[in-house]
């Protein structure tokens, strides 16, 4: 009986951590995309991680991260 509740706590833990990955996931990929970092961690922590990524992922970038990213491009492109 021991080894099933052993199992039952490690398989919570795997769970948990697993979990905190995903919330790291989608504040990464919030602030990648230009949106507010702290609501998206809020939102995955409140529903889930998942369906906060597929959200960002919907909504897609900030015309301001777009046009810092098309000034980077050129930027770079003016360099090389």
């Amino acid at each position: 009986m021991e080894i099933l509740s052993l199992l039952g706590t490690l398989y919570s833990i795997a769970i948990f951590v697993v979990y905190i990955v995903l919330i790291g996931c989608a504040s990464k990929l919030a602030v990648r995309l230009g949106r507010e970092n702290g609501a998206w961690v809020f939102f995955s922590i409140l529903f889930t991680p998942v369906l906060g990524i597929i959200l960002l992922h919907c909504l897609g970038k900030t015309d301001e991260q777009e046009k810092n990213d098309f000034l980077e491009r050129k930027m770079w492109e003016n360099n090389v």
